[in-house]
């Protein structure tokens, strides 16, 4: 999978945190261990679809 689609998941997942911090009375500590499982499965799965389609097509294509 092309770096721009991790880019273009991860964009909208960033403004996710700071939405939960602003709108939410969650307290921070729920909101940050669970923004950061996230993240790190949104990178484990791209580092997945690598390992398993290790020349993926220019930018458009998924996978």
């Amino acid at each position: 999978m092309d770096i721009t689609w991790l880019f273009l998941f991860l964009c909208p997942y960033m403004l996710l945190y700071f939405y939960l911090i602003d709108f939410t009375d969650w307290a921070h500590w729920k909101i940050a261990f669970f923004w950061t499982c996230g993240l790190v499965l949104i990178f484990a799965g791209w580092l997945a679809i690598n390992y398993y389609n290790p020349h993926p097509p220019a930018f458009p294509a998924l996978f």
